[in-house]
């Protein structure tokens, strides 16, 4: 009899547990892209920006300006596959800023200010 009670305890128990795990939100995403590529708006100018999503916050940097970002709080709870069809759009409204990075190398810092031209 004391076993039967022992694992009914701990079957009880144990289900207690797994039901109670966290489920994950449908906005418990994040990836990134390159404008440009397969995501690239047909009516755009091609340009050079390096692009993250997630279910919560966008970034969109221009690399041939790399000072210039885009950053902020997306509020339209688009799940994954929603995000995926919405192309750039979801990131044009983001408010604008301005990054600043520098990369130190042997004591000398090098200050990110734009891309370089390539010559012929």
């Amino acid at each position: 009899m004391k076993v039967r009670i022992l694992i009914l305890t701990s079957i009880l128990f144990s289900t207690g547990l797994l039901s109670a795990a966290p489920t994950p939100s449908p906005l418990d995403y994040t990836y990134g892209y390159w404008a440009g590529t397969w995501r690239r708006d047909p009516g755009l100018p091609d340009p050079a920006l390096l692009c993250i999503e997630s279910g919560y916050y966008g970034f969109q940097w221009d690399i041939k300006n790399p000072s210039k970002i885009r950053f902020g709080f997306l509020d339209d709870k688009a799940g994954y596959l929603q995000a995926g069809g919405t192309g750039l759009e979801r990131l044009r409204n983001l408010p604008e800023g301005k990054l600043e990075a520098e990369v130190k190398i042997a004591g000398r810092a090098y200050k990110i200010t734009h891309q370089p031209q390539m010559r012929a």
